[in-house]
């Protein structure tokens, strides 16, 4: 799975400064000195080093062994995505709108303990910590390979459709930009055209780390909620070996 993130502009500082008029004395009747303030201050660096550790949406831990977290640095950042799984399917006689199939839930285990099976939903974890007093806005997009097999073979004009779409955090809920994310999305699978799932085009929100869900286990919909639609078209799917479609997830800058 292909991850890839953007960033703009240099390193990034910021300073507090706390108390910073200059030393001043109160002085009572004859002279004598009884009150006098002094400057406390703060500094805070970026380098885009920090450790970027895999858990489930929605939740603080337990740290999970999959999928893999992008090893790129920078505080703008795709950090993992789940990988999608529609199973072995027995090839049918397609209806007029072709065949359709949901995505499996993304299982996996606690990273310290094999024994312990996570079950959860179809994710993309990114964030944006740019600490440098301008607005964090930027936009989310994916696009998609043609599904092929080994042999060369094509499911054309295959579309993957997102639904059910949630932004979650496990840090500050109020970063959160209701109107960000669409509720359903349609995704081609050509290759080229890009399909933008979060515009975070608020001034005081969208500071921290996000999760992109896809449905939710309580509800009893996170299985269909990633659907790939494959036209009738494609009449002779093709049994030699599976068909695979690489998915790449980019945030890019949007000040």
């Amino acid at each position: 799975m292909k991850l890839t993130h953007k960033l703009c502009g240099a390193a990034l500082l910021t300073v507090i400064g706390v108390g910073l008029a200059l030393p001043s004395v109160a002085k009572a009747d004859g002279g004598d000195a009884k009150v006098s303030s002094s400057t406390g201050k703060i500094k805070f660096k970026q380098d885009g080093t920090g450790t970027d550790i895999p858990t489930p949406p929605e939740t603080d831990g337990p740290e999970i062994t999959q999928p893999p977290v992008n090893p790129d640095n920078g505080p703008l950042k795709v950090i993992t995505i789940a990988p999608l799984d529609f199973g072995t399917n027995e090839v049918t006689t397609p209806t007029a709108n072709g065949w359709e199939y949901y995505a499996s839930t993304f299982k996996t285990t606690e990273k310290d303990n094999a024994d312990n099976t996570i079950e959860m939903p179809n994710f993309v974890t990114f964030k944006d910590e740019r600490a440098d007093d301008l607005p964090n806005k930027y936009k989310l997009t994916a696009k998609a390979t043609t599904f092929k097999n080994t042999a060369g073979k094509e499911l054309k004009a295959a579309t993957l459709t997102y639904d059910n779409i949630r932004l979650t955090t496990t840090g500050d809920a109020g970063q959160i930009n209701p109107t960000a994310a669409a509720k359903t999305q349609v995704l081609a699978t050509d290759g080229t055209t890009p399909t933008e799932f979060v515009n975070q085009d608020a001034d005081d929100k969208g500071f921290g780390r996000f999760d992109l869900v896809f449905g939710k286990m309580a509800d009893g919909n996170a299985d269909k909620s990633v659907k790939l639609s494959i036209p009738a078209a494609n009449n002779k799917l093709s049994t030699a070996s599976e068909y695979t479609s690489t998915i790449t997830w980019t945030i890019a800058d949007a000040r």
